[in-house]
């Protein structure tokens, strides 16, 4: 089975995509293309370089991983340590284009206010910028562009896809049990998230409804979100 593949930001529930995908290359699937927005651009990276994902896994869990986010006095946000060796473990090459699997990472285009689907360029730039989700973390500047998170403009970006794709979003329509403040703001921000989204493309999609209990920013949840994505998959590729 051949399939091109898109993955949804997420933050910590772009782990989801790891137990999921490590299902599917054990079972013989063959990945023909791949995409990723914010964490789901880390994954994608990843795969693309034929890294193994259980090692992707482990170097997530790690304290070594949560250092590359540095606090900045000067601006009051987080910004990624770009300099990190760390980053070297997520891609194997100086460049997008050189990876083993084509690949295209989103990002947001903050000026133009557009996506971008890059598959060219620096990986230790490109990546970050996928993921930089402002309020949280600073804006990375690249090539004379403003580039913030992918999920803003596109959470799954199929569009530079073809083929039978297989989208795999870790931001389903998850319902709030109490009309808090702060879960409103979550169910907004969820709900503008999903928004960006174009399913026209999408053969086959994955929105797991289980995922709603892990939180997506906390590491205390990695180990069950991912042992969640190997369930998903073992049961998507029985109903196939």
């Amino acid at each position: 089975m051949k399939l091109s593949i898109a993955l949804s930001g997420g933050a910590a529930r772009g782990v989801f995509h790891l137990g999921f995908l490590d299902v599917l290359l054990k079972e013989g699937v063959e990945i023909k293309e791949i995409s990723g927005s914010s964490a789901g651009a880390i994954v994608a990276g990843a795969i693309a370089c034929k890294i193994p994902l259980k090692d992707i896994f482990e170097i997530v869990k790690s304290k070594e991983f949560k250092s590359i986010f540095k606090f900045s006095l000067k601006t009051g946000l987080f910004k990624i340590d770009l300099n990190s060796t760390i980053l070297d473990k997520f891609f194997l090459y100086d460049d997008l284009s050189k990876s083993d699997i084509p690949l295209f990472i989103c990002v947001t285009d903050f000026q133009e206010e557009k996506a971008l689907y890059l598959n060219a360029g620096d990986p230790k730039k490109i990546i970050p910028a996928s993921c930089a989700i402002y309020p949280f973390f600073e804006p990375i500047v690249y090539k004379d562009k403003i580039l913030v998170d992918g999920g803003y403009k596109d959470n799954l970006p199929s569009s530079p896809l073809n083929g039978n794709i297989l989208g795999i979003n870790v931001v389903p329509n998850c319902k709030i049990e109490k009309l808090t403040h702060k879960n409103i703001i979550i169910k907004i921000s969820q709900m503008l998230i999903r928004n960006t989204i174009n399913y026209e493309k999408i053969k086959y999609l994955i929105e797991p409804q289980e995922i709603c209990k892990i939180r997506a920013f906390s590491f205390n949840d990695l180990d069950e979100c991912y042992g969640l994505g190997k369930k998903y998959a073992f049961n998507w590729l029985r109903q196939l």
